[in-house]
């Protein structure tokens, strides 16, 4: 399902989703989503969003949550209209969840993106981590060179350094 030998995949890491597999979003660096063998094209506000997202999913994000992430106590009169428009890109841009209804769920005062299991880079990084103690040496070293292999950078650099300092914790 996942490269993790570095001969397949993107530039600056070597796991992506392949056609035909689950999407695969990547935070442990800069924000990558890959899905059927592609990578998608999320920048600006939005990969911020997404990124905050990320950071709790499958779990609702209040709007207050997302409008500070993206604006600090800057945020236009526009906000919340702004948040929709990046949430309808959003939905647009990514894949429809392992259950074929929309990743990404809104309801009144949040939105939340759902992810399945595999699909989330730091979710596999802690699964992975939490398998050590269970292994052999030779097993557990060559697991947390893989689980390191998959580090690019900081995690979730698209948030505001006060909200990625909670998922490097």
């Amino acid at each position: 399902m996942f490269s993790v030998n570095g001969e397949s995949g993107l530039p600056g890491h070597g796991n992506v989703a392949e056609p035909g597999q689950p999407p695969a979003f990547y935070v442990l660096g800069p924000l990558d989503v890959c899905s059927d063998g592609r990578r998608l094209g999320i920048a600006g506000k939005p990969a911020t969003l997404l990124a905050l997202l990320l950071l709790h999913a499958n779990a609702w994000v209040s709007t207050d949550q997302i409008v500070t992430a993206l604006w600090g106590d800057a945020a236009p009169t526009s906000a919340n209209g702004n948040v929709k428009t990046y949430i309808w890109q959003l939905r647009r841009e990514l894949p429809l969840a392992h259950d074929g209804t929309p990743r990404v769920e809104g309801r009144r005062g949040g939105y939340r993106i759902r992810v399945a299991p595999g699909e989330l880079d730091a979710a596999r990084f802690v699964n992975l981590s939490q398998e050590l103690p269970r292994m052999s040496t030779d097993s557990a070293i060559r697991v947390l060179s893989t689980a390191l292999d998959s580090w690019r950078g900081r995690p979730y650099p698209e948030l505001p350094p006060n909200m990625s300092e909670v998922a490097i914790a």
